[in-house]
């Protein structure tokens, strides 16, 4: 796993299998996660303050299988003191979900299991409130590379905007414009997505900042180094 990071966002990047059993810990391990940190959000007694998706509508909360990171998860993994607990957390740390210290990566934060045609690619964690002095506002762990969050939604639609956020994606989903994807940070839009966007009859993009406005630009000029320029400044918060 290589770790670097690009302004508030940290990147996680698990696309090279460190051991044969990471593969089969992602298939059998990372659902029962994602279901418990759902079943978290969801019957969450103070939701809309607990976990800031009072923008977003359970419908989207469980079309997109969105939980809360609390902590408790670690509990519900065989002991440590087993050899097949410390095998399961030693493979939940090289794929990014565990720290090296052994705590939960995504505490207080809203997290996205990211499928595409199901299989787990990427895993977004955005916090609920502000991040500490050091800590990233948010994470994206990725299994493969490049990734495109919510691309099927984007059909038909004249304008696509681009978010390095995938919860500003769900928020958009939430007020019924399904026109927004997410990419990590680092990912420039190369061609074949370019050309995807344009299949989808989009003649313009726009590139969202922190508080949701768009900063938007043709298509057809000079498009990939524009989207590039646009998401940097967003990245460090400077839109």
């Amino acid at each position: 796993m290589r770790v670097f990071r690009i302004g508030r966002y940290e990147i996680r990047n698990c696309t090279m299998p460190c051991h044969p059993q990471d593969s089969t810990v992602r298939v059998q391990v990372l659902p029962s996660m994602f279901n418990h940190y759902h079943d978290v959000l969801m019957h969450c007694d103070d939701k809309n303050e607990k976990s800031n998706s009072g923008f977003i509508s359970d419908e989207v909360l469980n079309h997109f299988h969105v939980g809360l990171g609390d902590r408790s998860y670690g509990k519900l993994l065989p002991s440590s003191r087993t050899a097949e607990g410390q095998a399961i957390r030693a493979s939940l740390q090289r794929l990014g979900v565990l720290n090296f210290t052994g705590h939960e990566t995504f505490t207080g934060c809203l997290v996205i299991p990211i499928v595409i045609k199901k299989a787990l690619v990427a895993i977004y964690a955005e916090r609920i409130a502000r991040a500490q002095r050091g800590k990233p506002f948010a994470y994206w762990v990725l299994y493969q590379s490049p990734i495109v969050f919510n691309e099927s939604h984007c059909v038909g639609h004249n304008q696509i905007h681009i978010s390095p956020s995938a919860v500003m994606t769900l928020k958009r989903c939430a007020i019924g414009e399904y026109d927004t994807i997410a990419i990590p940070p680092y990912q420039q839009v190369g061609k074949n997505t370019l050309d995807t966007l344009l299949s989808f009859g989009a003649q313009q993009f726009g590139v969202l900042d922190c508080n949701g406005k768009s900063h938007c630009e043709c298509l057809f000029c000079t498009p990939n180094q524009a989207i590039v320029s646009m998401l940097e400044k967003v990245q460090h918060n400077e839109l």
